[in-house]
Formats: C-alpha cells, structure tokens, sequence
C-alpha cells in the first residue's frame, strides 16, 4: 500500500520547495548582476590605474624616468611600461602570468583571459611623452575581486538556505499545527464514533476554528444527527415489530398446542371404529397424518420466529442501552463444561468430538445469562460447522478475577473476506450457513453484544477449509 503523506508535510515540503527554488533564482540572479558589475568595476579600475601610472612617468635628457612613488601605488593594477617596438623598459610580469594569453600590444582595448582558474584583465595605452618617443603602459589586474564576491554569496547561500528551510519548516509546523488541528480533532472524533458506536456525539465548533473546519464540522454533525435519527427510527421499528409479533405466535404457539391435543382426541377415535368402517378409517388416517405433519411445521417454524424474536429483543435493549443485566457469583467452570455436555449429542450425529480443558473452580461476578448465550453460541457454532469425525477444542484458564481460553473447530473456515463481517447482524459467511434453517446470522453478533456488554475481549482467527478459533479473555 501506498504511503499516505500528511498535509502539513506536504505544505511544508511544498514551501521549503518554493523558497529553495525562490533563493536559487535570486543567487543566480545576484550573480549574474554581481558579475557584470564587478567586471565593469574591475575594467574601470583597470584604466584608472594605467592613466594614474602615465603621470608616475617622465623625461630627463632623453632618458624615460619612472617615479618610485609608482612601485608603491595602492592600486591592484600590475604597470609594465613598454617602448614603441614592444620591449619593456620598467616592471615586470606577475607570477602565474602568460604572456602567450596576450601576445599583443592593443590601444585601448580591455583584453580578458582565464587560465588555471585565474581570470586576467589586460589594458594597454598608446601615448607620446615629451621630448621622448611613443611609449605603451600596459595594466594587468585578476579578477581576485569578482572571485572573492562570488565566494562570499556562495558561502552565503550555502549557510542560509538550511537555516531558512529550517525556520520555515519550524514555524510552519507550530503554526500548520494549529491550523489543521481542527482536521487532526476531527479524525480523532470520527474514530471514537467508529469504535464506541455512540451517535450522540458532536464535533464541537469553536469561534478560533477556521472557515473550512468549522464546515466541514457542520456537515459531519448533521449527518451523523441524520445518521442517529435513522438508528433511532430502525431501533424503534425493530422493538415495535418484535413486540407486535411476539403475541401472534404466542397464539400461533399455544394453538398448535391445542391443535395437537385434538389430534390425539380424533386418533383415538379412529383407533375405535371397528373394522366394516376400513376405508373410512384408513381416509380418516392419511388426513390425521397430514393434519399432523402442518400442525408441527407451523409450531417448528412459530418456535424458530420466537427464538429470532427473542434475540431481536435483546439486540434491541441493548442498542437502547435498556438491557439490564444481573449479576451474581457464578460458576464459569461448571456453566461451560455444562454447555459442552449439552453439545455432545448434536457433535455424537456428526462424529465429533468435543475435547475439554476447563480449569475447576473459575468463579465471577457476572450475568449467568448472558454469559450462557456466549459460550452455547460459540461452542453450538463450533460443532455447527466442524467438519464429520473432526474435534472441538474447548479451553477455559483463570485469569486474575476473569478468565481467558479460547474455542477450536477444524471445519470449513472463513476467508480473509468474510471474516471482517461475521459480527454483522443477520450476515451469513457462506452457503453451507446459508442453507442453514436454524440459523439467522445473528449468533456472532449476540457474541460481540454481550463481550462488550460483559466486559469479554474477544478475537478470531480462521483459515477457509481448515478450521475456525475464538479467543476471549475477561479480566
């Protein structure tokens, strides 16, 4: 699965990008101003210095005089003074010059070099001195003054891009903290719903949330105000149809029972008719049996109604919060070992056995009933659907005031994608439940009800074709 990237990272990241980029373009810029500048400077000064150094120089008898006070001028600027066929007559060639960069004498051109990382800026002057011949006064200066700048904006940009990343990073993260943290409450808000099943909460909306929280938490409010109306609605229907059935099949119920009794009566009627009356007697006889075989389908399936019925009670107080439960000392070791007793002759018809290992004595405060309805679905489920001549594990250990074990079958499994499902109400894993008339899908959802009701943390674990494992542990 992909990462997920928060939006405050990705702000940050965005930003840091946006000024990275920003202070690269400005120290390009800087440079490439900085060098044109620099460069003009560098030449300005070049001329300079040679126009200062024709005033060093003058005539005595015939005879070229250079000043001293030119040896020691303040300038950058190297002075080599030439005579009209190109020899030089006064100072000499820096160290790491090439004379070959510059092999000619040219009049007032600044001429520019590079070799071995060193740029050489070269100026020569053409003039007539009195009583003297033509002379040449060449300049020569580096570009130490454009390499310096740009090693100091380098070093610049070098130390503060890190330095503002991280002052941007810092300060966005104090202040996108605070922005988000509506979204980040949200979030938090919307798992605690997930997990706690309690549409009764709100987001709460504050005078410093901004403009986007404050409508994004409107609108989850108002639905989940939708959302609770709805629960409401159907938990009310489901209670009012529970309630309303539940007195026609008392009806139904106790007038199959009835009905059954006056079959007996109508039996032994016909056991009495003596035998000129035979084929009276044997009518009379398929009409019993087909009277009889209606009158027990209509109480087995009255019997299956009432038993859903029952549970959608239950399932019913406690989304109302209205179950209330009774508790007292009970026996776990004996209240299970007792349901395993009670499975053994529905395991007997599929040849399985029902192996256990209960610790004695596991005593606790709890609801008898409820804790009953537990363990008979976990262990009915178990044998329900193990697979022929195959075991169920029963284990049961005392843990602290609570107890902890687990219920194994080797039947047919759930798969990865069914197993997320199994506490849905009225959610059937596969055919063979499917085909199941005893079975209304409900059994693991009483399962969930009652761990959170009792207090019982329960998780599964199951492989498709090889068996099925309930965890639980009570403290």
């Amino acid at each position: 699965m992909k990462e997920r990237i928060s939006i405050q990272k990705k702000i940050i990241d965005l930003e840091v990008g946006i000024v990275t980029l920003f202070l690269l373009i400005l120290f390009l810029s800087l440079t490439f101003v900085s060098s044109l500048t620099l460069v003009n400077i560098e030449k300005k000064n070049l001329k300079s210095g040679v126009e200062r150094a024709k005033k060093y120089l003058s005539v005595d008898n015939g005879s070229l005089i250079v000043d001293k006070n030119l040896k020691g001028s303040p300038d950058s600027v190297i002075v080599v003074i030439y005579n009209k066929n190109g020899e030089i007559v006064y100072g000499r060639m820096p160290e790491d010059f090439n004379i070959n960069l510059f092999p000619n004498l040219t009049n007032d051109i600044v001429q520019q070099g590079k070799e071995k990382g060193i740029t050489w800026y070269v100026y020569d002057s053409y003039f007539h001195l009195d009583n003297y011949d033509y002379v040449w006064v060449r300049g020569i200066t580096t570009g130490v003054l454009l390499s310096n700048v740009m090693r100091f904006l380098f070093l610049l940009f070098a130390i503060s891009l890190p330095v503002i990343v991280i002052v941007i990073s810092a300060t966005n993260f104090i202040f996108l903290r605070k922005f988000l943290n509506p979204i980040i409450e949200i979030s938090a808000f919307a798992k605690s719903i997930v997990n706690g099943d309690d549409l009764t909460k709100r987001i709460k909306i504050t005078d410093d949330m901004p403009e986007e929280g404050e409508s994004v938490s409107t609108a989850i409010n108002e639905m989940l105000e939708s959302l609770k109306n709805s629960f409401e609605n159907q938990k009310q229907f489901s209670a009012n149809v529970s309630h309303e059935l539940k007195t026609p099949l008392s009806v139904i119920l106790s007038e199959s029972e009835i009905a059954l009794e006056d079959l007996k009566s109508v039996e032994k009627m016909l056991d009495s008719n003596d035998s000129g009356q035979g084929e009276l007697n044997k009518e009379g006889k398929e009409i019993e049996n087909d009277l009889k075989s209606s009158i027990l389908l209509i109480k087995d399936e009255a019997v299956k109604m009432n038993k859903l019925i029952s549970q959608l009670l239950v399932l019913v107080k406690s989304d109302n919060n209205t179950l209330v439960l009774k508790k007292e000392k009970i026996n776990v070791s004996m209240l299970v070992d007792a349901i395993c007793d009670e499975q053994e002759d529905i395991a007997h018809e599929k040849n399985i056995k029902i192996n256990k290992d209960i610790e004695e004595n596991i005593y606790m405060m709890t609801d008898e009933t409820m804790l009953v309805r537990f363990f008979m679905n976990l262990i009915s489920n178990a044998v329900k659907y193990g697979k022929n001549g195959g075991n169920v594990f029963v284990n049961l250990k005392k843990n602290g005031n609570g107890f902890k074990g687990y219920i194994k079958d080797d039947g047919i499994g759930m798969s990865k994608e069914n197993l997320k499902n199994i506490w849905r109400r009225f959610y059937k894993v596969n055919q063979a439940r499917e085909n199941d008339e005893l079975s209304f899908g409900l059994g693991l959802s009483f399962v969930q009800m009652i761990s959170k009701k009792l207090g019982i943390r329960v998780d599964v674990e199951s492989k498709l074709d090889e068996g099925t494992i309930f965890y639980y542990e009570c403290s």
